[in-house]
């Protein structure tokens, strides 16, 4: 029997958090009852490494300072609802509306894509959202998008738009949570998780050449 190539065991493989601790489960729940001391030891500190890997992955995950979903609905709920709004307005026929032509232009600047901003990652919509709003006011547009929209409409954007900023920490610093280092838990986890496979290959590579030496000696004596 060839001897084991431990280097083989060396590279570990790049895998998520997720997958590393599948990997640390599997090779934890394969473990044999025939252990050496030394073997069993790594097995013990690899579960260990996993069990804080997984505290700490949990507590990143509801660390999430303040869900952002219901601020970000309620805001796109506003920003639909005005734009529709002044859409509409420029739908009324231009011969007897006189206001036809400036509900356009506001449109144009208010959305020129239709409502694909609400497609946009949230803190992309924020940011598209107030920069067009910006130039509405500075072009002098506010008026006429109270106008068409509504004022009540118009103030409901503007507060669920401050709001929202407020909740992905753009307009406001998130209270600062206690820092969990997946990273520095990873790599405890991998350090260990090695450790424990090229204990558990030297265990196995000893037991099958005993056996093949036990096997070899039988056959002399027959």
């Amino acid at each position: 029997m060839s001897e084991i190539t431990y280097s083989d065991y060396l590279t570990r493989p790049n895998l998520n958090v997720a997958a590393t601790i599948a990997l640390a489960l599997s090779l934890s729940s394969a473990a044999s009852p025939r252990f050496t001391e030394r073997c069993g030891a790594a097995l013990h500190a690899m579960n260990a490494c996993r069990a804080a890997l997984e505290t700490g992955w949990r507590r990143q995950i509801v660390q999430v300072t303040e869900n952002s979903r219901p601020a970000q609905r309620e805001c796109g709920t506003a920003w639909t609802v005005v734009v529709e709004r002044v859409r509409l307005a420029g739908k009324l026929s231009a011969p007897r509306y006189k206001r036809h032509a400036a509900a356009t232009a506001l449109y144009e600047v208010l959305a020129p894509d239709g409502l694909e901003v609400a497609k946009l990652p949230f803190q992309t919509q924020w940011t598209t959202q107030g920069t067009r709003l910006r130039i509405i006011g500075e072009q002098g547009l506010m008026a006429d998008l109270c106008a068409f929209a509504g004022e009540d409409f118009v103030a409901e954007l503007m507060r669920a738009h401050t709001e929202l900023g407020r909740v992905l920490g753009i307009t406001e610093s998130r209270e600062a949570k206690e820092d969990v280092n997946l990273a520095e838990l990873l790599r405890a986890l991998n350090l260990t998780l090695t450790d424990y496979v090229l204990q558990s290959a030297h265990v196995r590579a000893t037991r099958q050449a005993r056996d093949a030496a036990r096997g070899a000696a039988r056959a002399r004596t027959h």
